[in-house]
């Protein structure tokens, strides 16, 4: 058996997608969803699992956000503080959530 390894750093893809639902983080093929607490985004959840990643990968510089059409303004610069606390620097894609 051997031992499973992360994904090369060039390799692993990390994105945000910002929903109404909630969040959800892909890592590489690993997909994380982050539903909300209430009416609230769960940012605390979100910063420990990117702080977690970022032990992982600490030469990794971006998160990629995809954000659905109805989210507020406010919830994407929440999500992009949360991002840049973890150490990312959030990078927007245009469009939404596939």
């Amino acid at each position: 058996q051997t031992d499973i390894k992360p994904p090369p750093l060039e390799d692993l893809v990390l994105k945000l997608e910002v929903k109404k639902t909630g969040y959800v983080l892909f890592v590489g093929k690993d997909v994380r969803p982050i539903p909300k607490v209430g009416e609230a985004y769960d940012n605390d959840t979100l910063e420990a699992d990117l702080k977690k990643i970022k032990g992982l990968y600490p030469t990794k510089a971006g998160v990629k956000l995809a954000i659905e059409d109805e989210v507020f303004y406010e919830v994407v610069v929440g999500a992009m503080d949360t991002g840049l606390r973890a150490g990312f620097a959030p990078e927007l894609l245009t469009g939404g959530p596939n």
